[in-house]
């Protein structure tokens, strides 16, 4: 039985591996293959990435309340999936292989195509997160099935940050090894689509149907929740703390460590040591509870990170140690989260409110992605007017060294308090 139980997780988890694959190109080949290869502006391109991202993130909280509105025992979170698959499938695929020949076209095949991934994408994540959430029963079982998505996601991100590259390499030409992957793409995500369909559990937690003719009201109720509310404040500085080094990375790698070439490696050390410690962190969160355990992940977090303002030019080993470290904590934020926003929907303090379960991971997602808006809207104009520009010698490398290290461990101080302070029944 307990072999069952464990395959039932794996079933759950595959869909993060080609979620995974989607995310870290998009983010990190767009400006890259449309600027290079197609010749747009950095500038038009940042403005088409910015417009759909605010796109993307108001869409969360709406189409989290439309799932939960139409959700029904013949019509449930699997059917969604299904319905935001080719969505997600045709916009990377379009991405990587446009069909326009003019900058004009270009910048129209981008934007449509980023508006059907997008969309595709938070269509089958929330129900993916709130179907998570669904066959769970208890703290320890939601910490074991976000852990299972979280190690097929950073299996995902390792795929994602070679392949490209590889294949880049192997055929000298960046558009056609993308091109190439967004079409290897079509079978992998084919099989683990039919792996979750066929093996993935079936929700034991069905939630009370929603008042149709209170639609409005209803799309924001879980923020009437105190407790959400709290969790949501420990998300917000948690998150920004992550988001800003990942920001960074790069300008910090180049510009204070002076080893631009090998800036992925760093990158793959990072994620690999996280998906490293989740077994660990499940452990820890099943004897000292979730809120316990994340609070000793953020702790280690804040001192592995703060080693990261001492680094020089060419500590490449120190770096290295700071990474496998701040990664080991990272796990604790790739799974507990979760597990505790799961086991607060299903807690009795949330009794009156049961069915707006993807509400919940809509207004979740939303606060994610405005955390990566932010990362970018505050951390880089503020190290603008600290005279810090990419690649100067007279750049205030201080100040990058300042925002890349100290400031997320402020940050993450910040979510320590809220969440010590934060009240939370744990089963």
């Amino acid at each position: 039985m307990k072999f069952r139980v464990q395959n039932l997780y794996i079933a759950y988890g595959t869909i993060s591996l080609p979620i995974a694959m989607v995310a870290l190109p998009v983010y990190v080949y767009v400006p890259k293959f449309y600027g290079q290869e197609l010749g747009i502006s950095i500038g038009t391109i940042g403005l088409v990435i910015l417009c759909l991202r605010i796109f993307d993130a108001i869409q969360d909280p709406a189409i989290g309340m439309i799932c939960d509105l139409w959700k029904s025992k013949r019509f449930g979170r699997k059917h969604y999936i299904g319905w935001g698959s080719p969505l997600l499938l045709v916009g990377f695929i379009a991405i990587f292989n446009p069909l326009t020949t003019s900058q004009t076209g270009h910048v129209m095949w981008l934007t449509m195509s980023l508006a059907v991934l997008y969309s595709g994408l938070s269509i089958i994540y929330i129900n993916y997160l709130a179907l998570g959430a669904e066959i769970g029963n208890n703290a320890h079982e939601h910490t074991k099935i976000a852990a299972s998505r979280a190690c097929f996601a950073i299996f995902g991100i390792t795929v994602a940050s070679a392949t490209p590259e590889l294949l880049s390499a192997h055929y000298e030409n960046l558009a056609k090894g993308l091109s190439i992957f967004s079409l290897a793409f079509i079978p992998v995500f084919t099989i683990t689509l039919l792996v979750f369909f066929s093996k993935a559990p079936s929700p034991t937690f069905q939630p009370k149907p929603l008042n149709k003719n209170r639609f409005t009201s209803q799309i924001l109720s879980p923020l009437r929740n105190k407790q959400f509310r709290g969790l949501l404040g420990v998300f917000i500085f948690s998150g920004m703390a992550n988001a800003i080094p990942g920001l960074l990375i790069l300008f910090f790698v180049n510009d204070i460590l002076q080893t631009e070439n090998i800036n992925w490696v760093f990158i793959l050390i990072y994620f690999l040591s996280s998906g490293i410690a989740i077994p660990f962190w499940v452990n820890i969160s099943k004897k000292l509870g979730e809120k316990k355990a994340w609070v000793v992940g953020m702790l280690l977090a804040v001192v592995s990170f703060s080693g990261a303002f001492f680094i020089k030019s060419g500590d490449i080993a120190l770096f290295a140690i700071v990474c496998v470290s701040s990664g080991f904590a990272n796990g604790s934020d790739l799974t507990l989260p979760f597990s505790i926003l799961s086991n607060h929907i299903h807690s009795k303090l949330n009794d009156r409110q049961p069915q707006s379960n993807s509400s919940y991971f809509g207004i979740w997602q939303f606060v994610e992605k405005t955390n990566l808006g932010l990362a970018a809207g505050l951390s880089l104009p503020i190290l603008g007017l600290l005279n810090y520009q990419p690649g100067l010698l007279t750049s205030n490398y201080m100040a990058l060294q300042f925002m890349y290290a100290l400031v997320p461990c402020c940050l993450k101080l910040i979510g320590i308090i809220l969440l010590i302070s934060l009240k939370m029944n744990e089963k």
